[in-house]
């Protein structure tokens, strides 16, 4: 997959994690604000070059599957979703 490509799919995940965190924030998911912020930084991620990703990489998996363990039991679509952006995230440098 290209670089164009991966950013383009990289965004539609962002987008629809951002509309969960929504969901998630409304039911008073105690990770919602949590999982916002995490998307934040990804979101700011896909705007840096090659090597500020890069320096970013570790952290964001790490922030990534902590939030993920939060929503497991209740929210299977939004760790899907999650899980699908983070095997992205890898193949993009972030």
């Amino acid at each position: 997959m290209g670089s164009e490509q991966n950013d383009g799919r990289l965004r539609d995940l962002v987008a629809r994690l951002r509309s969960e965190v929504g969901k998630a924030e409304a039911s008073g998911h105690p990770a919602g604000a949590s999982l916002r912020a995490v998307v934040d930084q990804i979101e700011r991620a896909l705007h840096l070059g090659p090597a500020e990703r890069q320096e970013q990489h570790a952290e964001q998996h790490r922030r990534l599957g902590d939030v993920i363990a939060q929503f497991e039991a209740g929210h299977p679509g939004t760790v899907a979703i999650a899980r699908e952006l983070m095997q992205l995230l890898g193949g993009a440098g972030i």
